[in-house]
């Protein structure tokens, strides 16, 4: 009876261990949920799913409600993510104008490269992995 129960605690130890944590600490559950609607808009963008016009128009209006959020210093997260949803809306507004004037300076260049390492940023401050 005693190395069924000590088996079973082992058991369940690794597979609490194995389960995504979810929400990071200090983040508040409305700045998480925008947070990750966001980065399943780039994600999609990035998959193929959708284009880069709908993308931006999109992730603007998620961006947009990311940064009428309050700010709260108990949520010292929230922050972050408004900070790294900023500036992946500053690289799709690049990406998108790289490609509507290809004739821009190369240092000006934007590419999904780009995006992708930004909504690893995004992905990290919202717990979840890089791609």
């Amino acid at each position: 009876m005693k190395k069924l129960l000590t088996l079973l605690l082992i058991t369940v130890l690794i597979l609490c261990s194995c389960t995504p944590t979810g929400k990071p600490e200090n983040t508040s559950d409305r700045m998480y949920g925008l947070g990750m609607a966001a980065l399943e808009i780039v994600d999609d963008y990035l998959d193929g799913k959708r284009n880069l016009e709908v993308t931006y128009d999109d992730f603007q209006i998620k961006a947009d409600e990311i940064s009428q959020h309050q700010v709260v210093s108990t949520y010292t997260n929230d922050s972050n993510i408004l900070r790294e949803a900023v500036l992946l809306s500053y690289e799709l507004f690049n990406t998108k104008s790289t490609i509507r004037y290809q004739d821009a300076p190369e240092e000006l260049k934007a590419t999904d490269l780009d995006v992708l390492e930004q909504r690893n940023r995004l992905a990290e401050s919202l717990g979840e992995k890089a791609r």
